[in-house]
Protein backbone atom coordinates (compact mmCIF):
# COMPACT_ATOMS: atom_id res chain seq x y z
CA UNK A 1 0.00 0.00 0.00
CA UNK A 2 1.45 3.29 -1.33
CA UNK A 3 1.80 6.68 0.84
CA UNK A 4 -1.49 8.02 -0.52
CA UNK A 5 -3.60 4.83 0.00
CA UNK A 6 -2.62 4.68 4.10
CA UNK A 7 -3.36 8.70 4.16
CA UNK A 8 -6.96 8.12 2.75
CA UNK A 9 -7.64 4.66 4.77
CA UNK A 10 -6.50 6.32 8.31
CA UNK A 11 -9.20 9.14 7.09
CA UNK A 12 -11.64 7.03 5.93
CA UNK A 13 -11.39 4.89 9.39
CA UNK A 14 -12.74 8.31 11.24
CA UNK A 15 -15.64 9.06 9.36
CA UNK A 16 -16.65 5.54 8.02
CA UNK A 17 -20.34 4.47 9.27
CA UNK A 18 -22.27 1.99 7.75
CA UNK A 19 -25.83 4.26 6.90
CA UNK A 20 -26.88 7.48 7.56
CA UNK A 21 -25.38 9.65 5.06
CA UNK A 22 -26.63 12.33 3.23
CA UNK A 23 -28.07 11.75 0.01
CA UNK A 24 -25.31 12.85 -2.87
CA UNK A 25 -26.35 14.92 -5.55
CA UNK A 26 -26.06 12.83 -8.20
CA UNK A 27 -28.60 10.50 -6.97
CA UNK A 28 -31.36 13.40 -6.27
CA UNK A 29 -30.78 14.08 -10.27
CA UNK A 30 -31.42 10.12 -11.03
CA UNK A 31 -33.90 10.32 -8.75
CA UNK A 32 -35.57 13.29 -10.65
CA UNK A 33 -35.74 11.78 -13.63
CA UNK A 34 -36.50 8.16 -12.34
CA UNK A 35 -40.07 7.84 -13.62
CA UNK A 36 -38.27 7.51 -17.23
CA UNK A 37 -35.73 5.18 -15.99
CA UNK A 38 -38.11 2.77 -14.76
CA UNK A 39 -39.67 3.13 -18.19
CA UNK A 40 -36.14 2.04 -19.67
CA UNK A 41 -36.35 -0.92 -17.46
CA UNK A 42 -39.32 -2.09 -18.78
CA UNK A 43 -38.81 -1.39 -21.94
CA UNK A 44 -35.78 -3.63 -22.40
CA UNK A 45 -36.82 -6.61 -20.25
CA UNK A 46 -39.68 -6.24 -23.00
CA UNK A 47 -37.90 -5.81 -25.78
CA UNK A 48 -34.62 -8.07 -24.98
CA UNK A 49 -36.85 -10.84 -22.85
CA UNK A 50 -34.26 -10.61 -20.23
CA UNK A 51 -33.73 -9.04 -16.85
CA UNK A 52 -29.66 -8.90 -17.16
CA UNK A 53 -26.95 -11.26 -16.98
CA UNK A 54 -25.79 -13.43 -14.08
CA UNK A 55 -23.75 -11.24 -12.55
CA UNK A 56 -20.79 -13.58 -11.83
CA UNK A 57 -20.50 -13.59 -15.43
CA UNK A 58 -19.43 -10.17 -15.72
CA UNK A 59 -17.52 -9.92 -12.57
CA UNK A 60 -15.97 -12.96 -11.23
CA UNK A 61 -15.52 -11.84 -7.96
CA UNK A 62 -18.87 -12.50 -7.12
CA UNK A 63 -19.02 -15.78 -8.16
CA UNK A 64 -19.49 -17.50 -4.45
CA UNK A 65 -22.35 -14.91 -4.10
CA UNK A 66 -24.47 -16.20 -7.12
CA UNK A 67 -23.99 -20.06 -7.15
CA UNK A 68 -27.74 -19.85 -7.99
CA UNK A 69 -27.84 -17.53 -11.19
CA UNK A 70 -30.31 -15.61 -9.84
CA UNK A 71 -28.72 -12.44 -9.19
CA UNK A 72 -28.55 -10.88 -12.79
CA UNK A 73 -27.60 -7.34 -13.60
CA UNK A 74 -27.13 -4.76 -16.47
CA UNK A 75 -24.17 -2.53 -16.31
CA UNK A 76 -24.71 1.28 -17.63
CA UNK A 77 -21.62 3.22 -16.61
CA UNK A 78 -17.95 1.57 -15.04
CA UNK A 79 -15.29 3.89 -14.31
CA UNK A 80 -15.91 6.77 -17.51
CA UNK A 81 -16.91 3.89 -19.26
CA UNK A 82 -20.43 3.25 -21.15
CA UNK A 83 -20.98 0.14 -23.00
CA UNK A 84 -22.67 0.29 -26.57
CA UNK A 85 -25.84 -1.57 -25.23
CA UNK A 86 -26.25 0.83 -22.46
CA UNK A 87 -27.02 3.71 -24.41
CA UNK A 88 -29.21 1.80 -26.90
CA UNK A 89 -31.68 0.46 -23.68
CA UNK A 90 -30.85 3.15 -21.27
CA UNK A 91 -30.28 6.78 -22.99
CA UNK A 92 -31.70 8.57 -20.25
CA UNK A 93 -29.71 6.84 -17.44
CA UNK A 94 -26.22 6.70 -19.27
CA UNK A 95 -26.71 10.50 -20.04
CA UNK A 96 -27.14 10.85 -16.05
CA UNK A 97 -24.06 8.79 -15.59
CA UNK A 98 -21.61 10.71 -17.98
CA UNK A 99 -22.87 14.23 -16.70
CA UNK A 100 -21.93 13.09 -13.20
CA UNK A 101 -18.39 10.86 -13.95
CA UNK A 102 -16.23 12.91 -12.81
CA UNK A 103 -18.55 11.51 -9.29
CA UNK A 104 -20.23 8.38 -10.21
CA UNK A 105 -18.15 5.39 -10.72
CA UNK A 106 -20.87 2.70 -11.01
CA UNK A 107 -24.47 2.26 -12.49
CA UNK A 108 -26.15 -0.54 -12.87
CA UNK A 109 -29.30 -2.36 -12.63
CA UNK A 110 -29.59 -4.98 -9.98
CA UNK A 111 -32.02 -7.80 -10.27
CA UNK A 112 -32.97 -10.04 -7.70
CA UNK A 113 -35.04 -13.32 -8.88
CA UNK A 114 -38.00 -14.97 -6.17
CA UNK A 115 -35.90 -17.00 -3.91
CA UNK A 116 -32.45 -15.21 -4.10
CA UNK A 117 -30.85 -14.53 -0.99
CA UNK A 118 -27.32 -12.73 -1.28
CA UNK A 119 -25.42 -14.12 1.16
CA UNK A 120 -23.56 -11.54 3.93
CA UNK A 121 -20.29 -10.12 2.84
CA UNK A 122 -18.49 -7.16 2.60
CA UNK A 123 -17.59 -4.66 -0.37
CA UNK A 124 -13.48 -3.86 -0.71
CA UNK A 125 -14.17 -0.31 -2.53
CA UNK A 126 -13.99 2.28 0.63
CA UNK A 127 -13.67 5.28 -1.74
CA UNK A 128 -17.23 5.00 -2.56
CA UNK A 129 -21.04 4.49 -1.04
CA UNK A 130 -23.57 2.81 -2.65
CA UNK A 131 -27.51 3.70 -3.53
CA UNK A 132 -29.89 1.89 -4.14
CA UNK A 133 -33.35 3.22 -6.00
CA UNK A 134 -36.01 1.16 -6.20
CA UNK A 135 -37.38 0.39 -9.75
CA UNK A 136 -39.62 -2.80 -10.02
CA UNK A 137 -40.43 -3.74 -6.40
CA UNK A 138 -43.56 -5.57 -6.56
CA UNK A 139 -43.71 -6.86 -2.92
CA UNK A 140 -41.22 -4.43 -0.82
CA UNK A 141 -42.52 -6.47 2.57
CA UNK A 142 -40.76 -9.35 1.07
CA UNK A 143 -37.20 -8.23 0.08
CA UNK A 144 -35.07 -6.09 1.96
CA UNK A 145 -30.82 -5.14 2.54
CA UNK A 146 -29.45 -5.67 5.50
CA UNK A 147 -26.64 -3.39 6.46
CA UNK A 148 -25.03 -4.42 10.01
CA UNK A 149 -27.70 -4.36 12.28
CA UNK A 150 -30.30 -2.40 10.24
CA UNK A 151 -32.58 -3.78 7.20
CA UNK A 152 -34.34 -1.27 4.89
CA UNK A 153 -37.50 -2.68 2.51
CA UNK A 154 -37.44 -0.01 -0.05
CA UNK A 155 -40.36 0.74 -2.46
CA UNK A 156 -40.46 1.32 -6.18
CA UNK A 157 -38.83 5.48 -6.29
CA UNK A 158 -37.45 5.17 -2.92
CA UNK A 159 -34.07 5.00 -2.18
CA UNK A 160 -31.16 5.06 0.43
CA UNK A 161 -27.01 5.71 0.52
CA UNK A 162 -24.96 3.00 2.97
CA UNK A 163 -21.03 1.99 2.80
CA UNK A 164 -21.21 -1.66 1.38
CA UNK A 165 -17.51 -2.24 3.24
CA UNK A 166 -19.82 -3.08 6.04
CA UNK A 167 -21.29 -6.47 6.22
CA UNK A 168 -24.66 -6.49 4.26
CA UNK A 169 -26.87 -8.78 2.45
CA UNK A 170 -30.24 -8.47 0.43
CA UNK A 171 -32.98 -10.98 -0.02
CA UNK A 172 -36.16 -11.62 -2.46
CA UNK A 173 -38.61 -13.78 -0.62
CA UNK A 174 -41.52 -12.82 -3.17
CA UNK A 175 -43.27 -14.49 -6.30
CA UNK A 176 -42.11 -11.58 -8.21
CA UNK A 177 -38.63 -10.01 -9.24
CA UNK A 178 -36.74 -7.16 -7.21
CA UNK A 179 -34.91 -4.43 -9.10
CA UNK A 180 -32.92 -1.61 -8.17
CA UNK A 181 -30.35 0.78 -9.49
CA UNK A 182 -27.14 1.02 -8.08
CA UNK A 183 -24.88 3.62 -8.49
CA UNK A 184 -21.90 3.95 -6.54
CA UNK A 185 -20.64 7.71 -6.03
CA UNK A 186 -17.45 8.91 -4.15
CA UNK A 187 -17.35 9.09 -0.71
CA UNK A 188 -17.68 12.78 0.56
CA UNK A 189 -14.39 14.03 2.28
CA UNK A 190 -12.86 17.02 2.80
CA UNK A 191 -10.92 19.11 -0.06
CA UNK A 192 -7.53 17.47 0.11
CA UNK A 193 -9.13 13.85 0.67
CA UNK A 194 -11.54 14.05 -1.93
CA UNK A 195 -8.68 14.80 -4.56
CA UNK A 196 -6.35 12.01 -2.95
CA UNK A 197 -9.64 9.90 -3.17
CA UNK A 198 -11.19 10.88 -7.20
CA UNK A 199 -7.25 10.15 -7.98
CA UNK A 200 -7.10 6.79 -6.59
CA UNK A 201 -10.27 6.21 -8.36
CA UNK A 202 -9.39 7.02 -11.32
CA UNK A 203 -6.48 4.67 -11.46
CA UNK A 204 -9.08 1.62 -10.63
CA UNK A 205 -10.44 1.78 -14.52
CA UNK A 206 -6.78 0.22 -15.99
CA UNK A 207 -7.23 -2.76 -13.42
CA UNK A 208 -6.92 -6.18 -14.46
CA UNK A 209 -10.79 -6.48 -12.58
CA UNK A 210 -12.24 -3.75 -14.57
CA UNK A 211 -10.93 -3.95 -18.14
CA UNK A 212 -12.12 -7.92 -17.87
CA UNK A 213 -15.61 -6.91 -17.00
CA UNK A 214 -15.70 -4.22 -19.54
CA UNK A 215 -14.45 -6.65 -21.90
CA UNK A 216 -17.33 -9.27 -20.87
CA UNK A 217 -19.99 -6.30 -21.16
CA UNK A 218 -19.01 -6.18 -25.30
CA UNK A 219 -20.30 -9.57 -25.51
CA UNK A 220 -23.56 -9.68 -22.99
CA UNK A 221 -26.28 -7.89 -21.78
Amino acid sequence: MGMLEKMLEKKNQQVRRPYGYETPQCVKEFHENIDAIIEEWKNYVASSSSNGTPIDELSSAQGYLNEDKKWKAFFVHIYGETPVKATKYFPVTARLADKWKDEVKLVFFSNLEPGKHIQPHKGNNHGVIRSQIGIDIGQPETTGVRVEDKTFHIKNKEYFTFDDTFEHEAWNRGSGDRTVLIIDSCKNFSYFYSIINKYLLSKMKDTEYVQSTLEKLKKTN
